[in-house]
This record gives C-alpha cells, sequence and structure tokens, in this order.
C-alpha cells in the first residue's frame, strides 16, 4: 500500500513531467543533431534539413515521452477510477448516476437494493 501512495505521489508531481519532457526532447535533439548529417544527403537544402530534423525528433521522442510522461498520468488516473468506484460500491447508501440527457450511468449496489 505505501509503494501505491508513492507511485501516485510522484505521477501528480508536475515538476516531474516538465522535467522527463525537456529532458527527453533536449536528449533526443542532440542525437538528432548527431544522426542528420550521416543520413542526409549534401544536396538537401535547409528546409528538407528542418523537416528531417523534426520527423527524426517527433518519431524518436514519442515512445520515450509514452513510457516517461503518459503512461504514469494513466495509471494515477486508473488508480483513482478504481478508488472511486471501489467507494461508491461500498456506500451502503443509493447512488445513481445520469447523464446530462437523463440517461442512467450507473447504479451501486444501494441503488439496485432500494429499486430492484
Amino acid at each position: 500500500m505505501q509503494y501505491a501512495r508513492q507511485k501516485e505521489k510522484a505521477a501528480r508531481n508536475p515538476r516531474h513531467f516538465l522535467l522527463a519532457v525537456l529532458l527527453t526532447i533536449s536528449c533526443v535533439e542532440v542525437v538528432v543533431m548527431f544522426l542528420l548529417p550521416l543520413i542526409l544527403p549534401a544536396t538537401v537544402g535547409k528546409w528538407g534539413e528542418a523537416t528531417a530534423d523534426a520527423l527524426l525528433l517527433a518519431v524518436i521522442s514519442t515512445p520515450i515521452l509514452w513510457y516517461l510522461v503518459f503512461r504514469p498520468l494513466h495509471s494515477a488516473a486508473n488508480l483513482q477510477k478504481n478508488r472511486a468506484d471501489s467507494i461508491i460500491d461500498a456506500v451502503i447508501d443509493p447512488i445513481i448516476t445520469i447523464s446530462i440527457d437523463g440517461r442512467i450511468k450507473s447504479f451501486n449496489p444501494g441503488a439496485e437494493q432500494l429499486f430492484g
């Protein structure tokens, strides 16, 4: 349980995410700057070089950013949803969730017991 709290706390720290994004983009840009002269022919103009730089940066950094930033956010969101669902299921009082257009979205066990 303590590990889950530490993981949740780390996942909510905005500085962690900002630092992860900045470091990832900076490191990947350094790698791309070394790779560009090896990949591109000398006849490519500035627009072609800029396009290749942006494309390589996006292709290389996206999986890294997913692993470092978005995966922990997704895990934290799932943890909060599971916590809220377990609280709603444990409450004795009936709780009915209704959407904006008036449709019933969910019943908790107390509501099922009351209304059948």
